[in-house]
């Protein structure tokens, strides 16, 4: 179905002239496939008639009629588009009389006007209270200060880690050390690191140029992404500012809590684990460890095209979508969307491969912080690896999806989806591979 453009005579106070407005000023970033539903909802807003899922899930996403995950995919990208449009009208849209606005519980594209801040009482002037004069701030105080909101994601993995040493059971640990995911990775390595995906966050400067606040951009996850957007923004470059900083999801605690007794202890202990951000793993940790990935999809890093190399699965226009190549089925993470107790679905990927020298390499890679602890859980316990290890026999490569049942960002049960032998990366970059987070890609969207 061919969408039209929107036509470009028109005011502000109408809908086409919003859609406009909020085009130019990219209040939906760099995403292609956000502009092309904004569009087409316009385009049904102005015959008067709501769109169906499925109508939206054929125009906007080429999926066909029928198929079971389209409106999951279709309520993620409307949800999404709901945060822009709040944050482009809290934003540089603040001073429009009017906003744009897709009331819950249906899809059709509606105005409303700006509610204007109500002006606070005045309160009278408290007495004044001497105290010595404070050193002025400076960028490098300001951005230690801001730095410190980062710590809490870091804290709980800290204390993730020590609550796992004081619940150690090494008697338990031989069974699960020796079961057909974890043995590979004890027979090749007598080292092992794991690496948890973390985000880049980069500095803006203000006016008078001290760093007014941090950015995390999608698709700039490196201190060299940050130059290529430099690059790509000129008007602005000199602006962004590498600070150094990252952060983590709060899932990665829990994860870790499960895994790294198992490697630390146990007949097949290895000691001493690393903990290495996927920003700062280099190819010496990547070549002489064993490597046990915990984290987000999105946070795979320089382990993605690995993970992805002649994998069954792929990423769909989202890190919130797991594509099965094989079966051409869509799954599509929706539990993060839920503000109430309805529970949703979120999904998990676990894979072992081979590294560049031998090693062995074991991803648990989640949609979200849910699909992570629970597919973290899963892969420690010796019933669940038992179901594991019927599916995949003797195969030392292999890839499973889970399905874990979601509720308030908490699992409550994951599922083997599937699970089947996989062959072992060629660690060649693949440059005709594509994520939703590479930087230039029409498809990308702000997490």
């Amino acid at each position: 179905m061919t969408i039209e453009p929107t036509p470009s005579p028109a005011t502000h106070d109408s809908l086409d002239g919003q859609v406009a407005l909020v085009l130019a000023a990219e209040g939906l970033g760099r995403s292609h496939v956000m502009e092309q539903l904004l569009r087409f909802l316009l385009a049904r807003a102005q015959t008067g008639r709501a769109p169906k899922e499925i109508e939206i899930a054929e125009a906007v996403f080429a999926r066909p009629a029928g198929e079971g995950d389209a409106d999951s995919s279709v309520r993620v990208y409307v949800h999404r588009l709901r945060r822009k449009l709040d944050e482009f009208y809290a934003g540089p849209g603040k001073d429009q009389p009017m906003r744009l606005i897709l009331p819950k519980g249906g899809y059709l594209l509606a105005l409303e006007p700006l509610a204007m801040p109500e002006a606070e009482p005045e309160e009278p002037e408290p007495e004044p209270v001497i105290e010595p004069p404070l050193p002025p701030a400076t960028p490098r105080r300001r951005v230690w200060w801001l730095a410190a909101a980062l710590l809490a994601p870091l804290l709980t993995l800290a204390l993730g880690w020590q609550i796992g040493r004081w619940q150690d059971d090494p008697g338990h640990l031989g069974g699960i050390q020796h079961s057909a995911l974890w043995q590979p990775l004890f027979a090749h390595s007598r080292r092992a690191a794991i690496v948890v995906g973390d985000y880049y966050i980069f500095g803006e400067n203000g006016p008078d140029g001290e760093v007014a606040r941090l950015r995390r951009e999608f698709d700039v996850n490196s201190p060299r992404d940050l130059d290529t957007f430099k690059a790509m923004d000129e008007a602005h470059r000199r602006d962004y500012i590498d600070l150094g900083l990252s952060y983590l999801p709060l899932g990665v605690g829990t994860a870790i809590r499960s895994v790294a007794p198992l490697l630390r202890f146990g007949p097949n202990g290895m000691g001493a684990v690393a903990v290495v951000p996927t920003s700062r793993m280099d190819v010496t940790l990547l070549k002489n460890n064993g490597i046990v990935y915990v984290g987000y999809l999105s946070g795979l890093g320089s382990l993605r095209e690995a993970v992805f190399d002649h994998s069954r699965f792929a990423v769909g226009s989202s890190y919130d979508e797991i594509i099965d190549q094989r079966s051409g089925h869509h799954f599509m993470a929706t539990s993060h969307l839920n503000n109430s107790d309805a529970e949703g679905e979120d999904y998990a990927l676990i894979s072992s491969f081979a590294g560049v020298d031998g090693n062995r390499i074991i991803v648990i890679a989640g949609t979200r912080d849910a699909a992570l602890m629970q597919a973290a859980d899963y892969v420690t316990r010796p019933e669940t690896l038992a179901i594991l290890e019927a599916r995949i026999g003797k195969a030392q490569a292999f890839e499973a999806l889970l399905g874990i049942h979601a509720m308030h960002n908490i699992g409550l049960e994951a599922r083997l989806i599937e699970a089947s032998p996989r062959s072992d990366p060629t660690w060649q970059k693949n440059d005709s591979e594509h994520f939703p987070d590479q930087l230039g890609n029409t498809a990308a969207s702000a997490l």
